[in-house]
């Protein structure tokens, strides 16, 4: 049965962990993060939509991962969630990110992404350049190896920005208008639209360009690797917390009979005992005839009657008893364990005592 426990655990482990260090579980994580930074604006100053899509030209759609509507602008937010190493600059259309030698992934600029989410934007408001702003947002542990681009900042630096704009851009009747422009033209969030989206994604760049074959090597690679380690940690784990109970039990069990019956317990070292002292010889004694008066003669006192370990347990105690594994255990009226002796138990689950 410990078997198909372990197995059962394991694997469970093993999936949970597949899901968390997938690609779309990180990339959900990192709008989770972006989203509780955005909740600490003032309401009534900034309006925060996420995950906005929009629909574009030939029937296709563009998803936009957090807008920020206020009267410093509109700021248009593409998330990154990164580990490793990136290689891209402001104009190059594919950006590297690597986790050594041979681990590569390239994808889309994200810089580039965004202007095209400002467009649709754009097309929905009915407003200019000069009210958009296009940040990237890197929540994850990624560094730059190139320097890091215009546009592009971490997590911890996004509410400064935000709050550090000079000058209003758009009037209190723009921001409204603008909100409602946006909430009319967007789709209805939900994982039909998002399924849409990135069913139209597929069919405009296509699944044979070399970037999905690329993600998809990195990403099985990681995740075999992943559970690998995985599978190994949690049987150590389980292999260790399984013998630390098994013996704590034996040390409690032998403790507690040790109590009640005065015997040294099994699993403690005998006490060390000295060595007999040597008796000088002496010259011999001559024998002396007792006296046999009454008197001098004491009666010799009588044996104290054996106590029966069982009686010493009291009658509201109940106990369990598994002839399979010889192994029994007791429990007090509050429902806490009572030590007790193995044949003391014994005794008392099988009706004995």
């Amino acid at each position: 049965m410990i078997y198909i426990v372990l197995v059962v655990v394991v694997g469970a482990v093993a999936v949970l962990t597949a899901w968390l260090n997938s690609p779309g579980a990180k990339g959900r994580r990192g709008e989770a993060m972006v989203e509780r930074t955005l909740a600490r604006l003032d309401p009534g100053e900034y309006r925060v939509l996420h995950n906005v899509t929009l629909p574009t030209t030939g029937g296709h759609t563009t998803q936009i991962d957090h807008v920020v509507i206020s009267r410093y602008g509109i700021f248009v937010l593409e998330t990154k969630h990164l580990a490793g190493w990136v290689f891209g600059k402001a104009g190059d259309a594919k950006w590297t990110q690597s986790f050594g030698r041979h681990a590569r992934n390239t994808f889309q600029n994200p810089l580039r992404q965004n202007h095209a989410h400002v467009k649709a934007l754009q097309t929905a408001t009915g407003l200019g350049d000069e009210a958009f702003e296009s940040l990237v947002i890197m929540t994850g542990k990624a560094t730059f190896k190139t320097g890091i681009p215009k546009g592009v900042l971490a997590l911890r630096d996004l509410m400064q920005v935000l709050r550090a704009m000079p000058r209003q851009r758009l009037t209190d009747t723009q921001v409204k208008a603008a909100v409602n422009a946006i909430e009319a033209a967007r789709l209805a969030p939900g994982p039909e639209t998002d399924r849409e989206h990135i069913e139209t994604t597929v069919r405009r760049h296509g699944a044979g360009n070399g970037m999905v074959a690329t993600a998809s090597k990195l990403y099985f690679r990681g995740l075999a690797i992943n559970i690998g380690l995985k599978l190994i940690g949690v049987a150590l784990m389980i292999a260790v917390a399984w013998f630390a109970y098994q013996r704590i039990s034996d040390i409690t069990t032998d403790y507690a009979e040790s109590q009640l019956t005065g015997k040294p317990a099994a699993t403690q070292p005998a006490p060390e005992t000295a060595p007999p002292t040597p008796v000088p010889a002496t010259s011999p004694v001559p024998e002396t005839t007792p006296p046999t008066t009454a008197e001098t003669t004491p009666e010799p006192e009588p044996a104290p009657a054996p106590t029966d370990i069982r009686n010493r347990m009291p009658k509201d105690v109940r106990c369990a008893y598994s002839p399979d594994t010889d192994r029994c255990a007791c429990l007090d009226p509050r429902g806490f364990k009572y030590q007790a002796a193995l044949e003391q138990c014994k005794a008392r689950a099988l009706g004995e005592a």
